[in-house]
């Protein structure tokens, strides 16, 4: 037998698209920490991604300086890119 769910929240839904206020909302969520764009943009860059995409994977992981980048990277993590 198959069993579907009748909730909208009892199916695992998958955000449509990976956005800078979706990788914002998880890093202040799970850390309490706001984090502009500007330094997700920094850091998809020294992963050389070129788009905030599903399957965009970083072609390196870089050596990273600040707490931020380090919490950015956390999130690419969460999301799949690294």
């Amino acid at each position: 037998s198959v069993i579907v769910p009748t909730k909208t929240k009892d199916v695992l839904q998958k955000p449509a698209k990976l956005t800078f206020g979706l990788l914002q909302k998880w890093i202040e969520d799970n850390h309490g920490v706001k984090i502009s764009k500007s330094s997700i943009t920094q850091v998809k860059s020294k992963c050389g991604i070129q788009k905030l995409e599903f399957g965009a994977k970083c072609e390196i992981v870089p050596e990273l300086k600040t707490e931020k980048e380090r919490l950015v990277l956390e999130a690419f993590r969460h999301y799949g890119l690294v």
